[in-house]
């Protein structure tokens, strides 16, 4: 009767943790498929299929961690900007708030400055609406607005002197980020209506460009 031939069959069930991210498991199963190969072969063990093939799903979980350890920080990078984007368009959100609040107490005329916006936020607090968290103290980011009450890494642009004078509020810009907070991948942009958008790729380049320009609402957008 042929020795039974363990490592063989530790090999096999390491090896099948193969879909766990982490070297360990894949590294146990190699070992004991090199010692269930030695066995079957010298010591007439049996199961010399079962070593090998803990071997291969050894390998293939080291092959799976080295690519989870190239792609993790790709990933977590790319996710961090995504939260950062997300953020920018919930500012501009409630400076979309503000606007209408301040219109709203005013007979509908828009707030002509961005400190007239910050006047409708609550102290503090309200200051950090202003700030892009891609750029947060960043000197080569600064503010693009500078005012008394507040500095801003958004631009406010009224469309027009009143909110009922905006003609197609859908389309017309409010307040948007310059395509350089996010390192020219997104830019949000705040619309009359109140509704925010976000924009990449060429699209991103040539609204900013127009409303660079003074074209608002944006030709881009109609």
């Amino acid at each position: 009767m042929a020795p039974s031939n363990q490592p063989a069959m530790l090999s096999f069930i390491f090896g099948l943790l193969f879909f766990i991210p982490f070297a360990v498991p894949g590294i146990v199963a190699i070992a004991f498929g090199r010692r269930g190969v030695q066995a079957a072969t010298k010591e007439g063990a049996g199961r010399l299929g079962l070593a090998r093939l803990g071997i291969i799903l050894g390998a293939l979980n080291l092959v799976l961690t080295l690519a989870c350890a190239i792609w993790m920080p790709f990933a977590l990078s790319q996710a961090r900007r995504q939260a950062m984007a997300v953020q920018c368009a919930s500012n501009l959100r409630q400076l979309g708030l503000a606007t209408m609040l301040y219109a709203n107490a005013n007979k509908g005329f828009m707030p002509p400055t961005i400190d007239h916006v910050a006047a409708m936020l609550p102290g503090g607090a309200g200051k950090q609406v202003f700030i892009c968290p891609a750029c947060g103290t960043n000197p080569a980011k600064p503010p693009v607005l500078v005012g008394t009450r507040v500095s801003s890494h958004y631009h406010y642009i009224p469309p027009a002197a009143r909110l009922s004078q905006i003609k197609r509020v859908s389309s017309s810009v409010i307040a948007y980020e310059p395509p350089s907070n996010h390192d020219n991948r997104s830019m949000a942009l705040l619309f009359a209506d109140g509704h925010v958008e976000l924009v990449t790729g060429p699209a991103m380049q040539k609204i900013a460009a127009e409303l660079a320009a003074g074209q608002n609402p944006p030709p881009s957008k109609k």
